[in-house]
């Protein structure tokens, strides 16, 4: 009615036709159309305490008090009878719902759960869209600042956190991503180790330190880096129960800190503390897979050292053999949950019997492979809410524009295009002999070298010859399309840009996924792999010279490059990212 203080929707004003597209329900519709029109009369001003809009700060605003409303006084039925005592008409009026039993509600296709005897099923969390809708309601919450339909109104970028943790390969695909999501009109922020901050502000995006810096894991393991990066190629182990468990109390804390008045959270596969700080802010969750290996299906396995039987499957024993083991390793890294759960526990969240090696991403709002559709496509047993979107490139070594050290680039144009040798950036710490049988292998062959040695690496590696050249880093972006051959350690990230090079390419695997990523260069047929152990001048030598005469694997690998050089992953991760948010 007119003078009542109340909003006439029958005339909607811009914030009723917002919270009506977002789908909220009438009475909380006009709860925040009030609200959010109250905002929009207040012009282009931001309220004391809040971000300034693209304008440039502003006045502030002085409160408003809000118009009266006299109770809600109609009846309202006990949980549990409303199919007791409801009539005909009261079970029309939406407002009276039967509670959603954990039963009753649809489960996503392989989610995971056990099923048979045993103890009793774990409540499934609310669905995304749930949390969505009640945020969408919701305009102003202490401490978590504005919802994107206030956002909307105000003029303010949606706000998004991505955490990640790792080496180079980890960081660079989220620095893709968090510039992707800058230049669509998001406030991109990245949450991650203390080493990584001067690179992530020079990109003009946000940082929070998040996780145990390098410091303190050597101090806290009383190992130096060389000997935790031999520990993990050791044993997954290692990684799990030394580095990634016993902080993950600390790491959510501190990402919950930093996420606080964010629109979403963006989080690596095994970012356990990524999800829960998303649950305790009840914001959505968007899962990132660098690399097939952690995907798990049974059509397209990884390729792991500890089970070299594992192959692509179609169906048959092939496949049977497939589910079985990765059945077995479920059940072998079932005991990751409890340390999860003890947090979640001292958060409050309800616990989860989710693997944390293989159920990663699937209660997700959205799960993204931003990785090549080359190395591996979406197989019909992933998740609903997964999709592949292509590599997302990055490899600037100080961030800002990338380019070549000027030693290097007057080698390059000196002579003929050289074989590259590479160990990546966290190989590259127990690189062994690796660069030495790698300048004797060129040599044999009589062609330059180019040996990127990492920065805590021997400079004097290729002992001052006019054949070689030996620095710490070069991206390779710029360096690789120049090579004759691309001989490294497989990780996802320099498999990828050796990929859009269109270079062949010899694959040293020495940890993780790397061994994985080689087999399926090596099923492309723009490669071959050779055992660490193996890997000597002259047997290199024989597999280099072999490549360079192999005219099929070179136009195969021009080929493929062409193809890959035109993913967008970080551009189409953008995308989809803004319409769950839209």
């Amino acid at each position: 009615m007119p003078g009542d203080g109340r909003a006439d929707l029958r005339r909607p004003g811009p914030a009723a036709h917002i919270v009506q597209r977002l789908g909220a329900s009438d009475r909380a519709g006009r709860r925040s159309a009030d609200r959010l029109d109250h905002l929009a009369g207040q012009g282009e001003g931001d309220r004391a305490g809040h971000r300034a809009g693209p304008a440039g700060p502003q006045r502030p605003v002085p409160r408003v008090a809000r118009p009266h409303r006299p109770p809600d006084r109609r009846p309202r039925t006990r949980p549990g009878a409303a199919g007791r005592q409801a009539g005909p008409a009261q079970a029309r009026d939406r407002r009276v719902r039967r509670p959603v039993r954990a039963a009753d509600r649809p489960r996503p296709a392989g989610h995971g759960h056990r099923r048979g005897p045993g103890p009793p099923q774990l409540p499934d969390r609310a669905r995304p869209g749930d949390a969505r809708d009640r945020r969408r309601r919701r305009e102003l919450v202490p401490g978590r600042g504005l919802t994107r339909a206030a956002r909307h109104v105000r003029s303010l970028p949606i706000r998004v956190v991505l955490a990640t943790a790792g080496s180079l390969g980890d960081l660079h695909p989220f620095l893709a991503l968090g510039r992707a999501l800058q230049a669509a009109g998001f406030q991109a922020e990245i949450a991650t180790s203390a080493e990584y901050r001067s690179k992530i502000q020079a990109e003009d995006l946000g940082f929070h330190e998040v996780g145990p810096s390098l410091e303190r894991l050597r101090a806290d393991l009383g190992m130096d880096l060389a000997q935790i990066t031999q520990a993990i190629a050791a044993s997954d182990v290692f990684l799990f129960e030394k580095i990634m468990t016993p902080y993950l109390a600390s790491a959510t804390r501190q990402l919950i800190a930093a996420a606080n008045g964010a629109d979403a959270i963006i989080g690596g596969s095994f970012a356990a503390g990524a999800v829960m700080a998303a649950e305790a802010l009840d914001l959505p969750f968007v899962s990132v897979a660098l690399q097939p290996t952690v995907v798990f299906s049974a059509y397209d396995p990884p390729r792991l050292p500890k089970a070299p039987w594992l192959a692509p499957a179609t169906g048959g024993p092939r496949l049977w053999l497939n589910r079985a083991t990765i059945a077995i390793g479920r059940a072998a890294t079932d005991r990751w949950t409890r340390p999860v759960n003890a947090v979640r526990r001292e958060l409050g969240l309800s616990l989860t019997r989710d693997n944390l090696f293989f159920d990663a991403g699937r209660r997700a709002a959205l799960s993204l492979g931003l990785y090549s559709p080359l190395l591996g496509s979406r197989q019909s047993d992933a998740p609903d809410n997964f999709d592949v979107v292509g590599y997302a490139a990055y490899d600037s070594d100080l961030g800002g524009p990338a380019s070549l050290p000027p030693a290097l680039e007057a080698f390059l144009e000196a002579g003929p295009a050289p074989l590259v040798f590479t160990l990546g950036s966290a190989a590259v710490n127990i690189p062994g002999a690796f660069y030495r049988e790698s300048l004797a292998c060129a040599r044999r062959l009589g062609r330059r070298a180019v040996l990127l040695v990492g920065p805590d690496g021997d400079a004097s590696a290729a002992d001052g010859a006019a054949d070689a050249i030996a620095v710490a880093y070069a991206p390779y972006s710029l360096l690789f399309p120049r090579a004759a051959v691309v001989v490294h350690q497989g990780g996802v990230g320099t498999t990828q840009q050796a990929l859009r090079a269109g270079r062949p390419q010899i694959v040293v695997p020495h940890l993780a996924d790397q061994f994985d990523n080689g087999a399926r260069i090596a099923r492309l047929g723009v490669g071959i792999t050779m055992a660490r152990a193996a890997y000597r001048a002259e047997t290199a030598a024989r597999a280099l010279g072999g490549l360079l005469e192999d005219a099929a694997m070179i136009a195969t690998a021009a080929r493929i490059g062409e193809i890959a050089a035109e993913e967008d992953g970080a551009g189409d991760a953008a995308r989809r990212i803004a319409a769950l948010l839209a």
